[in-house]
């Protein structure tokens, strides 16, 4: 919706849009957060991995536009498994 308005010069309804798309993305990136926080807490994740690193990750990973290449549901699979599998075939 965005796009379509700038593309159709409506410039303060694009912002609008913008804005709230804005909102609507860090309600997501807070909520990935605290459930972060969550799993570490429950030991399900290292502590000494930055809470907001692996946020960045996934959040980052999801918006690029790769993410098309691969489809949205295995890159989430692949993601995860980085994650909680690591990339190192040593064991």
């Amino acid at each position: 919706q965005m796009i379509r308005e700038l593309q159709s010069s409506d410039k303060q309804l694009a912002s609008f849009f913008k804005d709230e798309l804005h909102v609507d993305l860090m309600r997501t990136y807070n909520l990935m957060i605290q459930w972060i926080d969550d799993s570490k807490q429950a030991g399900v994740w290292s502590k000494r991995i930055d809470t907001g690193l692996i946020g960045d990750v996934i959040f980052h990973s999801i918006l690029l536009p790769s993410r098309n290449k691969v489809g949205v549901d295995e890159l989430a699979t692949q993601l995860f498994n980085m994650i909680e599998n690591g990339l190192s075939l040593k064991k």
